[in-house]
């Protein structure tokens, strides 16, 4: 597989053979079933369908020129970019405007939404973007069938119903039909439909969204099979030209994007989900997914803003996830794609929200505080789900700064305004109340929170209400709140004491050790939560022995209730036995025997099941793996550089 691929964009040679390439790139593997046993696109659509009279008003392009296909789309550009300059309500008029006729319009028009829906996670704001992904679909299909040409049709049927499989066990590739202009726009837009679909599930914790993803990516991945073909068929023959001849620019990005998306999120999926949603054998390929991404985003095109937001988002995001091992190779490559964004869209609060996770894990919150302060700003009048989001980021940051009054405030009005989980803030804020020393508040709190405990996914209740009936059923049984460090747990779970500063990482470590001696021997489970952040603060001061101790406390404590200590310590004693390896080392030295020591912990932790927040680490453990095998698998050994984190000064090219 190459992943110099020819565009009508880029530069690359696009020199490997038909046959080698056949379907792998688009996450199919090569070789793969006979054409009769390929999934037909059409029969797949489960989505909904045009009634005759919507059907009616669907623009006809079977015979519109490429050249008229990008002036028609232009208008497309502009919505986009009045969207990331922070005019949503023009933007979605301009997409409104044709979303019942014309399928590019219709998916503009659902991805705004669905943009929307990951910022609440409301079920019907995730209700609303998924049918206006499906009417996109379905828009996409008819004018796919409006494009295609009526004459040869025994012979194009089984081109669409044989797909990349098809093709894959053909030696006339080049001598196969080829989709029109029309066709391959059309496929596109009902590939990447499916595709950002995907996207609404992959950021929530549970096993069934990551299911119900995967699903959505088959379906793109059967439609961008069908355009790759004909995408890298047209390269062979004429290389850039011959692709310009056949195809628009937005839809030669729209597969650079799409494949290169579908590579990279296959590519993360865990194993056991991969299983269940039989991705057809075929893991993806990150770095080929991300060459195809970067290519996109260098355009001036339909996709380049979404695929840049793309770029930066999953590396800001996933760097978070463990800042030690992923922050070192993700930050930079989220500072450059954000901090380049921003210079076109300085009023973008996605991008300044974003590049305030990127400050934040690069332990610089009063930079990443200004850049939430800019994003709720901006998005207070026209996107209030947005600026919630950004004070919920605000309240995180106020605990890691210890400023828990401040963090109260927050999650009160987060609370109040009914964001995301009512039954999680109202816990919250008992917890940041507890340890700003208002007990009476903090026990009126934590008798409210379960009873606001309502969001479910599958039929289950979500990973941190089911943590928070656990916790309100303990603190109910013990007479102080505060004691016990609620807003410390907070901390550890969300994985923030990697961002704190020196000095509130001592004042940690004084108020968890004076709390460890309030604690009589018998509360196994308060001291075992107690030394697992006891161990992480002296993880992060360097004090490695006294870390040690704490977490062997954790892992062999015998807890009842907080069973997810044990699994997060066995991790940390991965994450810490590294850390301590990196900071003895030399420039020269090979850290392999560390990285293997330090897999085989992280092994140990994901075998364990059942207990609060295991998809969340079950997550971070899987991105880790991968990068232990990325660094175990380099020629030369594993360098201390590729685990030197940059500094915030470094990323954002400060003097």
């Amino acid at each position: 597989m190459s992943s110099t691929l020819s565009t009508g964009t880029g530069t690359g040679s696009g020199t490997s053979t038909p046959r080698e390439r056949s379907g792998s790139a688009a996450g199919l593997p090569a070789g793969t079933a006979d054409p009769e046993a390929a999934v037909d696109v059409e029969d797949e659509d489960a989505g909904p369908k045009l009634t005759d009279a919507e059907a009616a008003r669907v623009r006809d392009l079977a015979d519109v020129p490429i050249s008229d296909l990008e002036a028609h789309d232009a208008e497309v550009v502009r919505a986009i970019a009045l969207f990331f300059d922070n005019d949503f309500k023009g933007a979605l008029a301009v997409m409104q405007s044709q979303s019942d006729r014309d399928a590019l319009y219709a998916l503009g028009e659902g991805t705004f939404s669905m943009l929307k829906a990951m910022t609440t996670f409301d079920p019907d704001h995730i209700a609303t973007a998924t049918t206006l992904l499906q009417r996109a679909e379905a828009l996409a299909s008819t004018q796919y069938k409006l494009a295609t040409p009526k004459t040869n049709s025994f012979r194009l049927t089984k081109w669409i119903r044989g797909g990349a499989s098809y093709l894959a066990q053909t030696t006339g590739l080049a001598a196969a039909p080829k989709l029109t202009p029309g066709q391959l726009r059309s496929t596109i837009v009902r590939a990447e439909a499916s595709l950002i679909s995907s996207f609404l599930y992959l950021f929530q914790e549970s096993l069934m969204a990551f299911v119900k993803a995967g699903l959505g990516l088959r379906k793109s991945q059967t439609n961008y099979a069908q355009a790759w073909q004909t995408y890298q068929a047209l390269a062979d023959a004429g290389g850039d030209a011959q692709v310009a001849t056949a195809m628009d620019q937005h839809t030669r990005e729209g597969i650079q994007f799409g494949i290169g998306a579908l590579n990279v999120v296959l590519a993360i999926l865990p194993s056991k989900v991969a299983r269940v949603i039989s991705i057809l054998g075929y893991k993806g390929d990150r770095d080929l997914g991300f060459g195809l991404i970067e290519k996109a985003a260098a355009s001036d095109g339909v996709r380049a803003p979404i695929a840049t937001l793309f770029m930066g988002g999953y590396h800001a995001v996933l760097s978070s996830f463990a800042p030690s091992v992923l922050g070192p190779a993700m930050l930079p490559v989220a500072a450059r794609h954000l901090t380049g964004a921003l210079r076109h869209f300085p009023r973008s609060p996605f991008h300044l929200l974003l590049l305030a996770r990127v400050a934040r894990t690069a332990r610089d919150l009063p930079r990443s505080d200004a850049l939430l302060h800019a994003a709720q700003s901006a998005a207070s009048g026209a996107w209030p789900e947005l600026a919630l989001l950004a004070m919920y980021e605000e309240a995180v940051n106020a605990m890691a700064q210890l400023d828990w009054s401040r963090a109260a405030d927050r999650c009160a009005h987060l609370r109040a305004n009914t964001y995301w989980s009512v039954a999680f803030f109202t816990y919250a804020e008992a917890a940041c109340r507890a340890m700003a020393g208002d007990e009476g508040r903090a026990r009126e709190l934590m008798k409210l929170a379960p009873t606001y405990v309502t969001r479910k996914y599958g039929g289950k209740v979500i990973s941190v209400e089911q943590w928070i009936l656990k916790k309100a059923a303990v603190f109910e049984g013990r007479e102080s709140i505060s004691e016990y460090l609620p807003g410390f747990e907070i901390l550890l779970i969300w994985n923030m004491f990697a961002t704190m500063p020196h000095s509130a990482l001592v004042a940690c470590r004084d108020r968890v050790l004076a709390a460890l001696d309030l604690r009589r021997e018998d509360e196994v489970d308060a001291l075992a939560v107690l030394h697992l952040v006891l161990a992480t603060v002296e993880r992060e001061l360097g004090n490695w022995e006294a870390a040690g101790r704490s977490l062997e406390y954790a892992v062999d404590a015998g807890v009842e209730v907080e069973t997810w200590v044990p699994p997060f310590a066995t991790y940390a004693r991965a994450v810490t036995g590294l850390a301590e390896a990196v900071s003895a080392a030399g420039d020269g030295d090979d850290l392999r025997e560390a990285v293997q020591k330090a897999d085989a912990d992280v092994k140990r932790a994901g075998k364990a099941n059942d207990y609060c927040f295991e998809f969340r680490l079950a997550f971070r453990i899987h991105l880790v793996g991968l990068t232990f095998d990325e660094w175990l698998a380099r020629d030369g050994g594993v360098p201390r550089s590729v685990l030197t984190m940059p500094t915030a000064a470094e990323l954002f090219g400060d003097s």
